[in-house]
């Protein structure tokens, strides 16, 4: 994946996230003001510094992964920063993340399309490789 490609990939699925949540609720959306499934209750300002501390480090992670060969790493890095991006950007612009998907049968969840990133970003990183069944991006 070239770097043009990995930016303009980047840009689209933020993008994509920041228009879903825009088109869907323009009024009183559902939001998250702590952390995901309210995990830890950490005042607002201090989760946006942890925040950007994290996506700093992702994106550093990142650039020099991409130097490298590894496609895969690259692609999960990816997800995983423009997921923490897009929802950084709604908790330091609203104060909360707009969540609006929910699933019947896991009734307590409630999120958005960058947790979706998130989530295939971390499956990426740890799911062995077929090439090296034994081992995972991060070993």
């Amino acid at each position: 994946m070239t770097k043009k490609n990995l930016i303009l990939t980047s840009l689209s699925l933020l993008l994509l996230d920041q228009l879903s949540k825009k088109i869907i609720f323009t009024q009183n959306p559902p939001h998250q003001k702590n952390t995901s499934l309210f995990l830890f209750n950490i005042q607002p300002t201090l989760l946006i510094i942890l925040s950007l501390i994290l996506l700093t480090t992702l994106f550093l992670w990142l650039v020099k992964t991409t130097k490298k060969t590894d496609k895969r790493l690259t692609l999960a890095l990816s997800l995983i920063f423009t997921g923490g991006l897009s929802n950084f950007l709604d908790r330091s612009i609203s104060g909360y993340v707009i969540d609006w998907l929910f699933l019947p049968f896991f009734p307590f969840s409630v999120f958005n399309l960058a947790d979706v990133y998130i989530t295939l970003g971390t499956f990426l990183v740890f799911i062995p490789s077929k090439k090296q069944p034994s081992t995972t991006l991060l070993q």
